[in-house]
Order: C-alpha cells, then structure tokens, then sequence
C-alpha cells in the first residue's frame, strides 16, 4: 500500500496520497482525474472517495487525460489561429506598402512624362515664335529704358530748377545787403557832415 495503484508511484515521506476504496493513488493521479474540481466540497469528495476503486479511478484519469488532450488540442488551434491572423495581418501591410511604392512610382511616371512634353513643346518652337517672343521682350525693354530716361531727365530738371531758384534767391538776397550798406554809408556820411557843420557854425 506504499505505492499508487495507477501509476506505481512509491510514496515517499510527506506525499499526500488519497486513500480510495481499494488503495491510495498519488497527488499527480488524483490531479489528472480532475476530482477537486468535480467536487469542491469536502464532505462530497470524502464519500466519493470511499465508494471510489481504482478502476473507477483510472476511467476517470482516462477522460482526464482526454479532457487535457482535448483543451491542449484547443489551446494549439487557438495558438495557430492567432499566429495565422497575424501572419495575414503581416502580409496585408507588405501587400499595401508595395501597392502604395507602386501607386507613387507611377505617379512619379507620370510626373516625369507631363515634364518630357512641356520640354517637348518648348523644344517645338519654330524659329519665328522665338523672333517674335525676342521682339516683344526687346520692346517691352526699350519702353522700359525710354520711361527710366524720361524719369531721370525729369528729376535733373526739376534739380537744375531749384538749383537757379536758389540762385536767384541768393543774388537778390546779395543785392538787398549791398542797397542796405549803401543806404548805411550816405546816413554815416549825413550825420558827419551835420557834426562838422555844427563845429564850424560853434
């Protein structure tokens, strides 16, 4: 009665083996046939266990390992169902990102083609739209140099004329001063004249 009557066990010092109706089987057993679980209450799972043989037992760890086989089952699909989810995830991105560099490689195509026939066209000029393009820049140049002339002379002008107005201003200004000093001298020369006559009549 040492060893578990499913599995062969020896039982060793300190090893809670269950004591069923014909011998006792080890924790590992009783954990496979899944009993605490089926019969969570104490006093249940004590009068099960006596009423309980071995070959009930192993039926019992039989479906267990089936239900352990089967959930792992289970947990293995679930796995790959996950890992095949992401790989389709995966593969979609790499399917998008090449759809989007090849959207943008043709719009890129397309881009450089529109520019190829704008060069073209312009490359497509005859000689006389180029004279006549020529003319028109070398009128439009001459009207502007003609307008920049006429400006420039006009400000000269307008400089010279404030230039002799100034001029003029400055000569009569002269000439003010010039009949003022002269007025000055014949009153100097008056009141002399009136101081000698006063003398000579003392």
């Amino acid at each position: 009665m040492d060893t578990c009557g499913i599995c062969g066990k020896k039982r060793s010092f300190g090893d809670k083996y269950v004591k069923v109706k014909d011998g006792i089987a080890c924790p590992t057993c009783m954990s496979i046939a899944g009993i605490a679980k089926k019969y969570p209450n104490r006093a249940q799972r004590e009068e099960f266990l006596a009423n309980l043989t071995l070959d009930d037992l192993d039926e019992l760890i039989y479906e267990g390992e089936q239900e352990q086989e089967r959930r792992e089952k289970e947990r293995r699909a679930n796995r790959e169902r996950k890992e095949a989810e992401a790989a389709r995830i995966r593969a979609e991105a790499v399917e998008r990102k090449r759809a989007e560099n090849e959207a943008k490689a043709a719009a890129e195509r397309l881009r450089q083609l529109e520019f190829d026939k704008r060069n073209t066209a312009l490359q497509m000029l005859d000689e006389h739209s180029l004279d006549v393009l020529h003319e028109a820049s070398r009128r439009e140049l001459e009207q502007s140099l003609n307008e920049a002339t006429r400006s420039s002379i006009a400000a000269i002008s307008n400089k010279n004329i404030a230039m002799i107005e100034l001029a003029n201003s400055q000569m009569y200004l002269q000439r003010t001063i010039v009949r003022q000093n002269e007025e000055i001298i014949r009153l100097l020369r008056r009141l002399v004249a009136s101081v000698e006559e006063g003398r000579q009549q003392g």
